[in-house]
């Protein structure tokens, strides 16, 4: 004779549920056991960072925000000189001729940033003056354009530029 034929509806429902009742609370152990010990010290602090982000985020609202790379960090003179460098370089990878080369820190400042004024004429190919702006534009520190004129001159053109960068100081 078997167990289960003895068994009644009723006596198996009282058993499903007794098996049933102990496997959630079998879950229930392991789900309490499986939170790390630190959960509610790392909780803390990530509110503390999240606090902090949400703090940093209202501040660069306040006012005008500049991408990475869009200012230097050297001194104005120093990096006049590193400017000044680097056009004559480009310049020369395209070919062109370079005149009237000003790059010097500007008079004044803001209190916060000093500009680097930048002035040339650049004479050539029409391509290599498109490349050499081209290639300005992808410097660091950005270099903001005051004014930029190309005037054709037969097979060639000038290029004549002003503009300024800007460091921290």
């Amino acid at each position: 004779m078997n167990l289960f034929d003895r068994a009644t509806t009723r006596d198996l429902a009282i058993a499903g549920g007794i098996a049933a009742t102990g496997a959630l609370l079998m879950g229930l152990v392991m789900a309490s056991l499986s939170a790390p010990p630190e959960q509610k010290a790392r909780l803390a602090a990530l509110d503390q960072e999240l606090a902090q982000v949400t703090s940093l985020s209202r501040i660069s609202r306040e006012g005008p925000t500049l991408p990475p790379g869009a200012i230097c960090t050297k001194a104005p003179a120093e990096e006049a000189q590193v400017l000044a460098n680097a056009i004559k370089d480009d310049a020369g990878q395209f070919k062109l001729t370079v005149t009237g080369l000003e790059v010097a820190p500007a008079a004044g400042t803001d209190g916060r940033l000093a500009a680097v004024r930048i002035r040339y004429e650049a004479s050539g190919p029409y391509e290599a003056a498109l490349g050499l702006l081209d290639l300005m534009s992808k410097r660091s520190p950005q270099i903001y354009a005051d004014s930029v004129d190309l005037t054709s001159k037969g097979s060639s053109v000038t290029l004549a530029f002003s503009g300024r960068a800007f460091c921290s100081v």
